[in-house]
């Protein structure tokens, strides 16, 4: 589905179980009308069930009570179209905000920056920051969503 060579643009934010409004449907069909890619995805994956069952502070995964994540996949053959597809992804997203609950799944961030880490983690990310100190204090495993061992 996602074979190499492709170039890609992805945005991604969880959705509160309230989030799926009609607004939001209205947005997502908006959107997916005018996607500028054929190999673009819109995903939204239901959560809940065992990932619901612990609490938040359990594990690394913070954001237990999400209804949905949602993303978008953009996905483009051709390096001149970069401006054309980074910003209806980007365009997108925005038009999605009002419906977006807190955090992100880490799995789905590219180079966001730190904040997004941040919020990837949510109110563990400073535990997880005391971790790396204890364990990885040189950061030497840092080729991914980086948890720096000082915050």
């Amino acid at each position: 589905m996602y074979p190499p060579g492709y170039r890609n643009y992805w945005k991604s934010q969880f959705v509160s179980e309230a989030g799926l409004s009609d607004g939001a449907i209205e947005t997502l069909v908006d959107y997916a009308n005018s996607v500028t890619s054929p190999y673009t995805s819109i995903v939204i994956e239901h959560l809940g069930g065992a990932i619901s069952r612990l609490d938040s502070d359990a594990s690394a995964y913070a954001h237990r009570d999400a209804g949905y994540s949602f993303n978008i996949f953009t996905r483009w053959t051709d390096a001149d179209e970069d401006d054309e597809h980074v910003a209806w992804t980007r365009a997108f997203f925005a038009a999605m905000a009002p419906h977006l609950s807190d955090g992100v799944s880490v799995n789905f961030l590219s180079r966001e920056g730190n904040e997004r880490v941040r919020a990837a983690f949510g109110d563990n990310y400073d535990r997880l920051v005391e971790l790396k100190r204890q364990y990885d204090p040189e950061n030497l495993f840092r080729v991914n969503q980086n948890i720096a061992p000082r915050a």
